[in-house]
């Protein structure tokens, strides 16, 4: 399926969704929703908004993008000038809501951000993202192979001595490089590897062990991958706990089949820390859940409501303090491949039912 194809199964399924709910339209604003629409192209203009600087009116007849004369031109030519949709461009000192109030006065509309005159479509209609498009899925093999070499790159580039804020910004150039953007860049450096699960860089410096962890977005796609790097010989005690998260997080990957309930993913994670020796551990941390185009679509807690989708990306990430094990996984009828593996890092191989997954071991310098 080329990107034709893409645009024409998501404008249906659009237009399903607002047979479904009684709705005339349904405008999107944020980044992802409008990446989503447009097989992954660009609203934004501050990357720390999740609201970007144009909206789609879409409606079972026709896509009308709305905006300021400021991303009008940008817009119409570099990302969506060929697709057909109409256009309505206001002076930026007027803003879109008079234009957009217009657009929908006596229609039933669904909004994905907060717009006078709109419904909230946001309790159910992220889930139109879930099953991946065969070009969706081209895409984010592709970025969740540099999003692995970039972290991996990361691991066997730092030195002792650097500052996390120096290993995150190592990352994020070869990300930033080649078009992607880092939307979470954590780093954790020696014990602070144990006492903080989402360790946002600092100035500690680098002695030992550093961990270095990665959501990446391109094309609104989002992927995730942990690694983890030790200078000198790895303790006992630190290759045990790892052993086991590798474990646990393949008995997730196992466990994660088309058709599956999240919940029931989520149980066999617990079990498996059960089963390691470490009961209490998955409490200490959220265990990952779908993503695609958020870091998250949804978290696995207890008695969370989904099920695995054909062609669905997810992204595990179990825990034990002091280490940590996390890769991005496509699932469909098939099975699971696991898309931000390298083949170009130490792993051990780890069976469950039958079937081996490699896992990343800690990688030794």
């Amino acid at each position: 399926m080329g990107l034709n194809g893409e645009l024409t199964e998501k404008w249906q399924r659009v237009k399903d969704y607002l047979q479904v709910h009684d709705l005339d339209g349904i405008l999107l604003t944020r980044q992802d929703n409008f990446a989503w629409f447009t097989g992954g192209k660009d609203n934004h203009v501050a990357t720390v908004d999740d609201v970007g600087e144009a909206s789609l009116l879409i409606t079972p007849e026709d896509v009308t993008l709305i905006t300021t004369n400021i991303e009008a031109p940008r817009l119409a030519v570099e990302e969506i000038g060929d697709y057909g949709y109409q256009i309505r461009s206001v002076p930026w000192y007027q803003g879109t809501d008079g234009a957009i109030a217009e657009l929908i006065a006596g229609k039933r509309v669904g909004a994905d951000t907060s717009i006078p005159g709109t419904s909230s479509i946001m309790a159910d209609f992220p889930a139109l993202r879930y099953s991946l498009t065969s070009a969706e899925v081209d895409r984010i093999k592709e970025l969740g192979l540099q999003a692995g070499q970039a972290v991996e790159y990361t691991c066997r580039s730092v030195e002792p001595g650097m500052t996390e804020h120096e290993i995150a910004g190592v990352m994020c150039e070869r990300l930033l490089a080649q078009g992607i953007t880092p939307t979470v860049a954590l780093v954790a450096v020696d014990e602070r590897v144990r006492h903080f699960r989402h360790p946002i860089p600092t100035q500690r410096r680098l002695d030992k062990y550093a961990m270095v962890v990665v959501c990446a977005r391109k094309g609104g796609l989002i992927v995730a991958a942990t690694r983890l790097v030790h200078f000198g010989a790895i303790p006992t005690e630190l290759r045990s706990r790892h052993e086991a998260v590798l474990r646990i997080e393949a008995a997730m990957m196992a466990a994660t089949r088309v058709g599956e309930s999240v919940e029931e993913i989520l149980r066999a994670g617990v079990a498996g820390y059960e089963a390691e020796g470490y009961p209490t551990e998955w409490k200490l941390h959220h265990q990952g859940g779908p993503c695609g185009y958020a870091n998250r679509e949804y978290l696995a807690v207890p008695g969370v409501k989904g099920t695995v989708q054909e062609r669905q990306a997810f992204a595990w990430n179990p825990s034990i303090t002091g280490t940590k094990s996390e890769d991005t996984i496509l699932v469909d009828s098939e099975g699971v491949e696991i898309i931000t593996a390298t083949g170009d890092w130490p792993t051990v191989d780890v069976e469950v039912n039958g079937k081996v997954y490699a896992r990343p071991e800690i990688l030794r310098r």
